[in-house]
């Protein structure tokens, strides 16, 4: 999660314009004048006397602004405003909301529609005043108007407003940051400003009286260029009538003489009768020199993905920029966009390459930028290159990288809160969004990219982490020996790589799920023993499927296999074992991580917890897909995976499920009969050696205690529950069990029934949402004067679950 942060107007502003020898413009004085007149008619009767706030209502403020004022002064570069209506309650037709936009005059249409696609900064418009705002800690309504509650439900109602415009704006763009203006009617505003990592909030200041300081921020604001105002340059969009826009949709069509089929064991050899390939080819495969036509054979769901995303007409194209030499490639809608204003903001997309004509899937995301953490390009990479061992032969099935880089010198930073009225020195040049020496971005001209791939610090210069965030570095304790902590933030991360997975929900029956699961253990082994990488988010989302080609018997057959991906948290392990690396808190996926980690953060990820990540995704699937017991498998899977304990620990089933080997849950054949392989490995062999590491680690746990007085009476393990933990030191032990298991003669074939999630479950919105994070990253700064108050607890969640 992010950081709410509130700074003064002139911190804002600073940070907005940044430290030139160049002061912000100001507004003319007619345009003073002419807010001036308007809002003293808005805010004040005939008397002079200021009016009630319940009889400003926000339709008037939206009008007032719009059209008597933004609209009538001549903002720089042309820039003017338009106002939109949102629906508050969906089956409510009376329940509409007025906000607004900026938007470039040569952009702005005439419907009452927001244009998410166009829009430069947004406008919110509340009633009552700033006591009524999210930002604000008042526990009560001085007005009595309304109660503590009806008070929290009315900000709760303004953040959810506030949140979905931000998050459709950063979805439909490419920004590095989006700033939003907040109006209410007790005639205050508040400035904000949002990058992946932190909230900025100017504090409320009247505008009622003197409309100077709102004038000045939308002055500011419409004089910087495209950089300045938070647009990524490196993503440039693809307008309707453009050659790459033809371009897109002609590879986007059905081709029945180049779509093969993607099913397991599916012979493809026609689709190759006029290429020769003697070596496995990928998913990808595609055009390997650029032509006008698409020429070689594709997967057919690739190529159906690639024109799901252009399907709706409203949702802007792009051409994306990756990598060190700018490499380009032609998107459409994400396939895979992350929840939320905070985080990595991930969105992956089925691209096509603009130097190959190919199909490729290219990840977005803004990753950890800090001394010793690495982009995941690299891993892939190193990993790619094989072992040093000629006569070592790895059995990893993993992304192949085409092109990947940090973004320009694009970087989430910090403002710190002035003290005591001095300025606080560590306040960043301005908040750039691209190359750090152009600050605000005042003028306009090419910009060069600065890739550091592989470095993941970005513009480490200017990147000012706040003071309670830290990762390890490189050093085997975590610290570095002449600085200590390391300071982190986010940095803008773009991949592309050759394969478009499939998820591993894909898989037809419970066989093939171990074996493609298996592959990924093998990857997972190999990349620990060879690389020395511990990939440390192994999750449902991370393991999927490669269709790939492969000669057999002189045909050209697709044989699926189990991929390990997002290798974006992934960490190096010292090769001498008994050193031991620091942790930065619980790090992965809440649903999947191991209850050991979940409850013991401040201990170092070990291959028996990866190893348990392993199982529960495994069992989760099968809770999922195949044919079961449980009563309500969508009701199980919530109590066991998406649901916290105390203080954050796992779910009490789920922890004692791993304690006792008892989960509940027994799969069923082909006749319903729960004579399924998979129960009989899980219960009889993999649950026993967890329930052996969990006795070893609550004695060992036990004897830790200082206070002897208050200890319970715990047994040593004996030898072999002991020895049975040790079997999770390595990979051996749990491979060898699945492999003997899918050996097993009596596998059902239709054990798969469909998701039995329930539509009323949404994965991806419970607990931790279902994407990587870290603990440290879900803490929420408050100012100083009120971060313990009730209030800024509220206040706290009422973001958090935004």
């Amino acid at each position: 999660m992010g950081d709410t942060v509130e700074i003064s107007l002139e911190q804002f502003e600073e940070t907005l314009w940044g430290r030139t020898s160049r002061a912000p413009p100001q507004p003319p004085m007619r345009a003073v004048d002419t807010a001036r007149r308007e809002f003293r008619k808005l805010f004040f009767t005939e008397t002079g006397d200021r009016k009630k706030n319940e009889l400003v209502k926000s339709d008037s403020i939206a009008i007032t602004t719009v059209s008597k004022v933004v609209n009538k002064i001549s903002l720089p570069n042309d820039l003017c405003a338009s106002i939109s209506q949102s629906r508050i309650q969906r089956h409510d037709p009376s329940s509409y909301k007025v906000h607004a936009g900026l938007y470039s005059r040569d952009v702005l249409s005439n419907t009452t529609r927001a244009d998410w696609a166009h829009m430069r900064l947004y406008l919110q418009f509340e009633e009552g005043s700033s006591v009524y705002d999210p930002f604000n800690d008042a526990s009560s309504d001085p007005t009595g108007k309304y109660t503590a509650d009806e008070l929290e439900e009315l900000r709760d109602q303004m953040v959810e407003r506030f949140t979905k415009a931000v998050y459709k704006t950063l979805n439909y763009q490419h920004r590095t940051f989006v700033c939003a203006l907040l109006l209410n009617a007790g005639g205050e505003f508040r400035a904000t400003l949002l990058d992946r990592k932190n909230l900025y909030v100017s504090a409320s200041t009247d505008f009622a009286e003197d409309p100077t300081a709102l004038l000045r921020v939308l002055w500011t604001f419409a004089s910087l260029d495209d950089v300045g105002q938070g647009i990524d340059p490196t993503a440039v969009r693809v307008l309707p009538g453009s050659p790459q826009h033809a371009r897109m949709d002609l590879w986007a069509r059905e081709n029945a003489a180049l779509d093969m089929p993607y099913e397991e064991d599916e012979d493809v050899t026609r689709f190759f009768t006029t290429h020769e390939d003697d070596h496995e080819a990928s998913l990808s495969m595609h055009t390997r020199s650029k032509t006008d036509v698409p020429t070689r054979p594709v997967m057919e769901y690739v190529r159906a993905a690639f024109r799901d995303s252009l399907a709706a007409p409203w949702w802007p194209r792009y051409k994306l920029r990756v990598g060190p030499e700018g490499r380009e490639f032609l998107v459409g809608k994400p396939v895979f966009m992350a929840n939320g204003m905070f985080g990595p903001g991930t969105r992956g997309y089925v691209a096509l390459d603009a130097k190959e004509d190919r199909f490729v899937f290219l990840k977005d995301v803004w990753r950890i930028s800090c001394e010793g953490v690495e982009a995941e390009g690299v891993f892939l990479e190193e990993m790619a290159a094989g072992s040093a061992d000629p006569d070592v032969k790895l059995e990893m099935v993993i992304p192949t990288v085409v092109a990947h880089g940090n973004v320009l010198d694009q970087t989430t930073r910090v403002i710190r809160k002035a003290v005591d009225g001095q300025d606080d020195e560590s306040m960043p040049d301005g908040f750039s969004g691209g190359d750090s020496t152009s600050s605000g971005s005042h003028a306009s001209g090419s910009t060069t990219a600065h890739d550091t791939s592989g470095s993941g610090s970005g513009s480490g210069s200017n990147l000012q982490p706040s003071s309670n965030e830290s990762c390890t570095s490189g050093e085997p304790d975590g610290e570095d020996r002449n600085r200590g902590p390391v300071k982190r933030g986010l940095v803008h991360y773009r991949l592309a790589m050759s394969e478009v997975c499939m998820p591993m929900s894909s898989f037809k029956n419970g066989k093939q799920l171990v074996r493609l699961i298996v592959d990924c253990m093998k990857t997972h082994r190999d990349a620990y023993n060879h690389f020395h990488l511990m990939h440390r988010d192994i999750s449902w989302g991370n393991v999927l499927i490669i269709p790939v080609v492969m000669d057999i018997d002189g045909r050209k057959i697709v044989v699926w296999k189990g991929a390990l991906t997002d290798w974006e948290l992934s960490k190096r392990i010292p090769k001498d074992r008994s050193v031991k690396y620091r942790p930065n808190g619980w790090v992965g996926t809440f649903q999947f991580t191991s209850v050991a980690h979940v409850n013991h953060p401040d201990v170092p990820k070990q291959i028996a917890d990866e190893l348990e990540s392993f199982l529960h995704v495994l069992i989760y699937h099968g809770m999922r897909y195949l044919r079961n017991n449980l009563y309500s498998p969508s009701e199980f899977i919530v109590y066991f995976y998406h649901t916290c304990g105390v203080l954050g620990s796992c779910s009490p089933e789920k922890t004692h499920g791993m304690r006792y080997g008892r989960i509940g849950v027994r799969f069923k054949d082909d006749s319903g009969k729960e004579k399924h392989p998979l129960s009989r490995v899980m219960y009889k062999e993999m649950l026993p050696l967890f329930v052996a590491r969990y006795t070893v680690l609550e004695w060992e746990d036990h004897n830790k205690t200082k206070d002897s007085f208050w200890k319970p009476v715990y047994a040593e393990p004996s030898a072999d529950t002991k020895a049975k933990a040790a079997l999770l030191d390595n990979h051996d032990a749990l491979l060898a069990q699945l492999q003997a298991c899918l050996d097993h003669p009596e596998w059902p074939l239709a054990d798969k029934v469909g998701d039995q999630l329930g539509p009323e479950m949404d994965p991806d919105r419970r607990v931790v949402s279902l994407r990587s994070v870290h603990c440290d990253d879900m803490t929420t700064k408050r100012p100083a004067h009120s971060e313990n108050s009730e209030a800024a607890v509220k206040r706290r969640k009422r973001w958090d679950e935004n």
